[in-house]
């Protein structure tokens, strides 16, 4: 999960401060493109948020980006 915490008030001002952590090793079977989209939409001042027209535009979405050809271990599907 981009952001975590045990305790519910630390966790909300993480979310406000748009602090994600993508560093868990479950994101290591994400693509770059989805890594890259994922931080994009997460960040917390809409002035610096990725756009509509950029969302429609972005790689992972669009289809305009080459496919791993790397095989995922075994429930690496089931852990993210």
């Amino acid at each position: 999960m981009p952001f975590e915490s045990e305790d519910n008030f630390k966790l909300f001002e993480l979310i406000k401060a748009g602090k994600c952590d993508l560093s868990d090793k479950n994101w290591d079977y994400v693509s770059p493109q989805v890594i890259d989209l994922v931080k994009r939409l997460l960040v917390s001042n809409p002035e610096k948020r990725i756009s509509r027209d950029e969302l429609r535009d972005h790689p992972w979405l669009s289809g305009k980006f080459k496919a791993s050809d790397e095989i995922l271990p075994f429930g690496a599907e089931n852990s993210i």
